[in-house]
């Protein structure tokens, strides 16, 4: 998750600067309102939306993943997200298929 920028001293942000700033998109952030996880209103009926900056950082902070305590931990954390990324165990076994098929072994 990237690291907010400056928020400028204002009571509010419209959706649009508050993805800007925070990262999340405007549809996570109407997300997050619908489920009560944040707050938003309307300056005017049917206008844009606006949420305290306040607010979005203390959601921000709350939906931050804790760091793993250990390198086994660490380890097991990037196994995993490296085995989704490549499509999961069959994509595991034709990774390895194609990469020994490059260093000309038997492939079984």
């Amino acid at each position: 998750m990237p690291a907010p920028k400056p928020v400028p001293e204002r009571k509010y942000l419209s959706l649009s600067e508050a993805s800007a700033l925070y990262g999340p998109s405007k549809a996570t952030l109407r997300d997050k309102i619908a489920r009560g996880q944040l707050r938003g209103f309307r300056l005017t009926p049917n206008g844009k939306i606006y949420i305290v900056p306040d607010d979005l950082e203390h959601l921000m902070v709350a939906l931050r993943p804790e760091p793993p305590q250990s390198q086994e931990e660490f380890r097991a954390c990037m196994n995993a997200v490296a085995l989704r990324a490549i499509g999961g165990e069959e994509g595991l076994r034709q990774a390895r298929r194609a990469w020994k098929e490059r260093r000309g072994e038997t492939v079984h």
